[in-house]
This record gives structure tokens, C-alpha cells and sequence, in this order.
């Protein structure tokens, strides 16, 4: 699970392993996105790339205006509904969106979890690896 926080420009990636959970904050650096606007099936969509580790490509509406997205991914213009790396080993898939009822504050559920480096964090076995390299 990715926790954002924009105002503090941190992200926070946990990962429950066995009967444990660990987590590894890293800075929330902004992506540097190249954006192409294209037609498909007679829909305007833009597209956004960007490297972190691979190169990444993302789908974005600006008929949401919300500029965050999909794992670790924000800073467009408008709603990431799909990403992916482009060597087709990672993609993300927005499947449902809805309006909820405005919510308190969230923090990164920092108790009972573990804070571990991220290069040891990444050694562990589980099943969801970062992303990012």
C-alpha cells in the first residue's frame, strides 16, 4: 500500500510479509513529464512519459482535475487512469472511480509497522516489489 503526502513531499510504501509489516519512506520527488496529446478511437487523450528507474508512460484526463494517480505516480495535469513501465513489466489500471464523502486527514499508519531502509526493504520476500528500479 502507497501513502502520499504532498504537503510534506513524502511517500511511504508498506507491504505486509508473513505475520509483519514493514514500510520505507522515500522523498516524494516530482516526475519529470513529457506529455503528447493524441487521438484514439476518436477520444482526445494525452499521454505523459517519464524515467524513475525505467520509463514510464501514462494515460491522463484532465476531466478530473486531480493532479495524482495510480502507486506512486501524480503530478499531471489531471487523473493518471492508467501507467505502466515500457517494457510491459508493470501496468497499472484504474478499474472504478467515485465520489466519496469528504474524509479526515489520513496519516501513514506508521504503528505496529517497521521502518526499514528501502534497499533492505526491497530484499525482503514478498509479493509486491517496488516499482521503481
Amino acid at each position: 500500500m502507497v501513502f502520499k503526502v504532498p504537503t510534506a513531499q513524502e511517500l511511504f510504501l508498506y507491504d505486509r510479509i508473513g505475520p509483519a509489516t514493514y514500510y520505507y519512506q522515500e522523498p516524494a520527488s516530482p516526475f519529470a513529464w513529457v506529455i503528447t496529446l493524441a487521438t484514439i478511437a476518436g477520444y482526445a487523450c494525452q499521454r505523459a512519459t517519464t524515467f524513475g528507474g525505467r520509463t514510464w508512460e501514462a494515460w491522463f484526463t484532465r476531466a478530473v482535475p486531480i493532479p495524482d494517480g495510480l502507486y506512486k505516480f501524480y503530478g499531471l495535469p489531471g487523473l493518471i487512469g492508467k501507467v505502466g513501465d515500457t517494457r510491459g513489466y508493470y501496468l497499472f489500471e484504474l478499474t472504478q472511480l467515485r465520489q466519496l464523502a469528504p474524509l479526515a486527514a489520513i496519516a501513514p499508519p506508521k504503528a505496529g509497522a517497521r521502518l526499514l531502509p528501502k534497499a533492505e526493504y526491497r530484499l525482503r520476500p514478498h509479493c509486491l516489489h517496488s516499482a521503481d528500479g
